[in-house]
C-alpha cells in the first residue's frame, strides 16, 4: 500500500514540477516541486524572498509552529530555497482524492485551521503567511488533523482563498456519508448568501455533527427495541454511522459559540 501511494505522488509530483498557484489561489509568485522516494517526501519552494532582518523570517527559523508543516531553509546553487519535510503525512490532494471526505475529514479540517491560526496569534504572526490552497495542505491520517504550510514573504490574506478551499471539498465529499452532504448542501448555499467566514463554517458542522450523534442514539435504542425489523433498522443505522466517527468536544464547541469575538475577520 505504501509503495503504491509512493508511486503515485511521484508521478503527481512530475505533473507539478513548474506548479505555480495562480490568482484564484496564491498571488505570491513561487515554484513548487514534490520529491519522493520510499523513505521521505520534500516538499520544496522556489522563488522565494528570504530576509535575514525580517522579525517574522526569524521567529519562523527559530520555532516550530503548531499545525504548520516543519521546513528549514537550504541553498541550492546560490538559490535560497525552502524545504518541507511531509515524509510523516500525505498530500490532501491525492490522499482524498481516492478515499473522499466524511463528515469527521472536514471537521478536522476547519478546527485544524482554526487551532492553527490561533497559534500564529500567540507567535505575533499575520494570518498572511499561512498557505490554504488544496495543493497544499497535507493531511496526518494518524492523528486525524491537517498541516499548513507557512511561506514566510506570502501577502494574501488566507480569507480569500477560504471560498476557493470549500469548493474543493464540496468535490471531495463522501456521497454515501449522509451528514457529509447535509454539511455539503447547507456551507454550498450559505456560501451563495453570503461570503462565509470560519466560525460560520465551524457552526454549521457542529450543528450536523450532533443532528447526526442524536440520530444514532435514537436508531441504536429503536433497533434494540423492534428488533423484528432488523432490515428497518439496520438500513436507518447505516445513513448515521458516521456519527460514531465524529466527535466535538465541550471545548471546540465554547471556541465556535464565542468565536466571533475573538477576531472580527476570521471569526476564530
Amino acid at each position: 500500500m505504501l509503495l503504491k501511494r509512493k508511486s503515485a505522488d511521484k508521478t503527481l509530483s512530475r505533473q507539478n514540477q513548474n506548479y505555480r498557484p495562480g490568482k484564484g489561489n496564491n498571488m505570491s509568485n513561487y515554484t513548487l516541486q514534490f520529491q519522493n522516494d520510499f523513505q521521505h517526501s520534500f516538499m520544496y519552494l522556489y522563488g522565494i524572498s528570504w530576509k535575514e532582518e525580517n522579525h517574522e523570517q526569524k521567529i519562523l527559523k527559530q520555532c516550530t509552529i503548531p499545525g504548520t508543516l516543519p521546513f528549514r531553509l537550504c541553498n541550492e546553487e546560490g538559490e535560497k530555497v525552502l524545504q518541507y519535510d511531509f515524509s510523516s503525512y500525505e498530500r490532501a490532494c491525492i490522499y482524498f482524492s481516492q478515499r473522499k471526505m466524511r463528515l469527521c475529514h472536514i471537521h478536522a479540517l476547519f478546527t485544524s485551521l482554526q487551532r492553527v491560526l490561533k497559534s500564529m496569534e500567540e507567535y505575533l504572526l499575520s494570518p498572511s503567511l499561512l498557505s490554504i490552497n488544496w495543493e497544499e495542505l497535507f493531511y496526518d491520517a494518524e492523528n486525524q488533523q491537517f498541516l499548513f504550510p507557512l511561506i514566510p514573504f506570502k501577502e494574501e490574506e488566507p480569507e480569500i482563498s477560504l471560498p476557493s478551499l470549500l469548493e474543493q471539498v464540496l468535490e471531495q465529499i463522501e456521497e454515501e456519508d449522509e451528514a457529509a452532504v447535509l454539511v455539503a448542501f447547507q456551507l454550498y448555499r450559505a456560501q451563495k448568501q453570503q461570503s462565509l467566514q470560519l466560525a460560520r463554517i465551524l457552526q454549521i458542522i457542529h450543528i450536523q455533527g450532533a443532528k447526526a450523534r442524536k440520530d444514532y442514539r435514537r436508531v441504536k435504542k429503536d433497533s434494540k427495541q423492534f428488533s423484528i425489523f432488523p432490515k428497518v433498522a439496520s438500513s436507518e443505522l447505516n445513513t448515521v454511522t458516521n456519527a460514531e466517527h465524529y466527535t466535538i468536544t465541550n471545548a471546540t464547541l465554547c471556541t465556535v459559540t464565542n468565536a466571533a469575538s475573538t477576531q472580527s475577520r476570521w471569526g476564530i
